[in-house]
Order: structure tokens, then sequence, then C-alpha cells
């Protein structure tokens, strides 16, 4: 019976050591999860937070453009398609050297995608000397129109020789209604990137089946067997508007320059200080507003857009400066460190004592 009793009295005691070690270990868990809260709190204090979040600043990296000399500019102009007689398509061309023209309807995309990236000495002779997308894959193609000099801008009529529909049916569609392709003469001899050899322009025409406006779907550069999609840059104004150009938009060192037409353009300004002139490019989204000061406020998104700064091109060269650099002077003092300056230096020794390390 004593051996009993001391038995119960030993279960007595390790029962309430265990209730007693379970309130430690709460008590214990709730101590580490404040210290680590106040870690957390005070670690943001330290680097100059407050909002419970660190920021992290993402500075936009350059992104290295060539210039590129384009000879041939071409565009629609306004009431561009007639079908009263025939299907005819106006537009506007310039050209700063001699070259030659083909008009071709109803191509099938597929065998445009294939012929676009061709190696240049065969794309230069199918042009001139057969279809250059194939019978079976092109509706009809025009002869070849020979400018022997370079000219200002004209007005150009593009006219389907037959009567026929060109039955393009509903949309998606698998077919270009009109491709343009201006070649620059004498070019089947080019190097590869050195110059521009060919331009290649995609139109959408409006019909009964689809009623979106006649426009320009997109535009191809050849360099020799290189092959570029050209983008619009969307170049703000200095009202606040905003126009599409597809050039390098270089200016002179005026305040206004005569255009191309004789008329007096005035340089784009900042939209942000309406001091600098716009310089910078924002990519993806290819506007142009800000000047390189002011880019750099930005917080890595477009002011016009909204839409996030991946990176940038310059329209020009930007000055280096460089900041000067006040002479070292034996009699100053070390600087004086902040309180939060000196909280980081501290908890940066505690955690490397703890064997902590921050990510």
């Amino acid at each position: 019976m004593p051996s009993m009793a001391y038995f119960t009295e030993f279960l007595a005691s390790t029962a309430e050591i265990s209730n007693l070690m379970s309130v430690l270990a709460v008590l214990g868990g709730l101590l580490v999860m404040f210290v680590f809260l106040l870690r957390l709190i005070y670690q943001d204090i330290a680097d100059g937070g407050g909002e419970g979040v660190t920021k992290v600043t993402h500075r936009s990296p350059q992104t290295n453009m060539t210039k590129v000399n384009i000879p041939f500019a071409l565009s629609l102009q306004e009431n561009c398609v007639v079908s009263d007689s025939g299907l005819n398509v106006r537009v506007k061309v310039s050209s700063t050297s001699p070259y030659y023209a083909r008009f071709f309807w109803g191509v099938q995309i597929s065998a445009f995608h294939h012929v676009l990236r061709a190696p240049w000495p065969w794309f230069y002779e199918a042009f001139l000397h057969g279809n250059l997308f194939g019978e079976e894959h092109c509706v009809e193609s025009s002869e070849v129109r020979e400018a022997t000099s370079g000219h200002e801008e004209r007005g150009v009529v593009i006219r389907k020789s037959s009567a026929e529909p060109l039955n393009l049916g509903q949309a998606p569609r698998e077919v270009y209604p009109l491709v343009v392709v201006l070649v620059r003469r004498d070019s089947e001899h080019t190097e590869d990137l050195t110059e521009v050899t060919s331009l290649i322009n995609i139109f959408h025409l409006k019909d009964s089946s689809c009623p979106i406006p006649s426009q320009i779907l997109c535009t191809y550069m050849r360099q020799g067997a290189g092959v570029t999609l050209l983008r619009q840059m969307y170049l703000t104004d200095s009202l606040g508007g905003e126009s599409s150009d597809t050039e390098s938009a270089e200016d002179s060192e005026t305040e206004d320059s005569p255009g191309d037409r004789g008329t007096k353009q005035q340089q784009a300004r900042c939209i942000i200080c309406q001091l600098g002139r716009v310089n910078r490019v924002a990519l993806p989204c290819r506007h142009a507003n800000t000047c390189g000061e002011c880019f750099e406020r930005l917080q890595n998104r477009c002011p016009m857009c909204r839409g996030f700064i991946s990176s940038y091109f310059l329209l020009r060269p930007e000055p280096v400066t460089v900041d000067p650099v006040p002479p070292a002077s034996p009699s100053d003092h070390p600087p004086t460190l902040s309180w939060g300056q000196r909280w980081n230096n501290w908890n940066m020794r505690v955690n490397a004592a703890m064997g902590l390390r921050e990510n």
C-alpha cells in the first residue's frame, strides 16, 4: 500500500509538471512571435519605411538602338479606296533614291511570311521577273513601276486591273487584301544590315464583309537578309496631344524647325516640366513624353498610359552630367549617424551574433 501511495503521488506531481511545461511552452512561443514582430517593425522603420512594406526601386535599363535611314515613305490618303470603276487605292509616296514598286492583290498570309524571309538575291529577282508570292498564292499582281530618281511626296493611284471583286471572305481572314512592295534599285548585291533595301506594306481595305476602316496593318523593312517589323512611336506634342510617328524624331538645335512639307513644327516638350525636350521613349508602350530628368522620377510608370516601364531608348544622345566632388579637408569630422542608421547597424550585429542572415 505505501508503494501504491508513492506511485499515485508521483503521477500527480508529473501531471502538474506537464501542465506547467505546456504553459511555459505557450508563453515561450508567444514571446518569440512578439520579438519577431518587433524586429520586422523596427527593421522597416530603420530602412525608412513605416508602412509595413519594404519598397524596392527598379531603375529601368536603357535599350541601345541603331539609327536607320529609310529611303521610302508611304501612307494612305483620305478617301483612299474608290470602287466605282474597279478597285483603286490612293496612297502618297516619297523617296530619296531610285526604286521599283509592285502591288499584289489577295496575298495569302502563310505565303507572305514565307517569302518575307527568303534570301535577298532570290527576293530581288522574283520581285522583278515573276510573281513574288506565286500565282497560286496571289490573286493578281501589277507590272513593275520604276522611279528613276528620288522625289518629294506625291500621290499614286493603285488600280486593280480586273473588275472582279477580291472576295476575301469573313474575318478572321487568311488573305491580305493588298501588299505594296518598294525595292531600292540596284540593291541585289547589298550586304546584310548595311542599308535598307525594301519596304513592304500590308493594307486592309474596307468592304461589306469587314467594315473596319482602310489602313496600313503593318510595315516590314528588309536590310538584305534582315527583316524588321516597324512599330509606331507615340510622340506627345507640346499641347498635350499625341501623334503617331515611326521616325526617329530627330530635331535641330533651334526652337522651331521646318518640316518636310514646308511648315514649322514646334518641338515636343516634356509633359511634366514643360521645359526639357522629349528625349526618352518608354518600352513596351512606346510613349515619348518626358525629358531625361523627369523620366528618372516616374517610378517605372508611364505618365500617359500608367503602364509599367521595362526599359527605354533615347531619341538623341544625352549630355553626361558628373557631380562635382568637394575636396577632402583634414579638419572634417566623420559624419554623424542618424538614429535609423545606428539601429540598422545594431540590428545587423545582433543578427550576425544569432547566426541569422538577411535575404
